[in-house]
């Protein structure tokens, strides 16, 4: 059977028996399918019916356009960085333990929008586009991918586009942990720890949730 024919039995069953589980699966395996062909091999009414079926099974709500999105979380990861700089530099605070407490806590924002401008700026190297931002969980926003721009990149752009995201990461906390040995050497822990525990931590997530970033570059 023919991609085109698949899909169509796939929409013919989804709109029959609603979303169920295993139509999902027959979905998602066609677009296994279609990622590994070349791109002159992909039809643009195959990517159109792709994308048609996609934005059906697409449950979240966009709370924040590309445009809001890019500035926000842009603004975000430089002031959150800006200020864990900042404090290194102008908070020598003479008890060691709630130096690195603080630090600890001013790491968080920087980890989160660190993922989130990774993401924007993997779309910006590998030329995938996407619409806007949701709700992924109640403390995290996910990227909805425009799915014609990553139907039509080419395997190695995918690949690129989520493993930028792991190595900017990585990049960033790298930056602060030599930051801190040069200005601030006791506060080398924070960054050292999350720099240890990120990879495998989100190997973890991969193999038992089947979610994340690293899951999403392995597949």
């Amino acid at each position: 059977m023919e991609l085109i024919d698949e899909l169509n039995q796939i929409e013919f069953e989804l709109e029959k028996e609603g979303d169920k589980p295993e139509v999902r699966k027959k979905f998602w395996k066609v677009i296994g399918k279609i990622k590994r062909m070349n791109i002159d091999q992909v039809d643009d009414s195959l990517i159109l019916k792709t994308v048609k079926i996609r934005n059906k099974l697409f449950k979240k709500n966009i709370l924040m356009s590309r445009g809001k999105g890019i500035t926000l979380f842009s603004l975000g990861f430089i002031t959150s960085l800006l200020v864990f700089i900042w404090f290194i530099l102008y908070f020598p605070f003479p008890n060691v333990f709630i130096f690195n407490i603080v630090l600890f806590i001013l790491e968080l924002p920087v980890l989160y929008f660190t993922f989130l401008f990774g993401r924007i700026l993997g779309g910006l190297l590998t030329g995938i586009k996407f619409e806007g931002f949701y709700k992924f969980s109640p403390l995290e926003f996910g990227m909805k991918l425009d799915y014609v721009s990553y139907l039509k990149s080419t395997q190695k752009n995918r690949v690129l586009f989520f493993g930028f995201t792991i190595l900017w990461e990585h990049i960033i906390l790298m930056f602060q942990l030599v930051f801190a040995w040069m200005f601030r050497p006791e506060g080398i822990w924070v960054p050292l720890v999350f720099l240890i525990i990120l990879l495998p931590s989100q190997y973890v997530i991969h193999r038992f949730a089947k979610e994340g970033e690293l899951h999403r570059f392995i597949r």
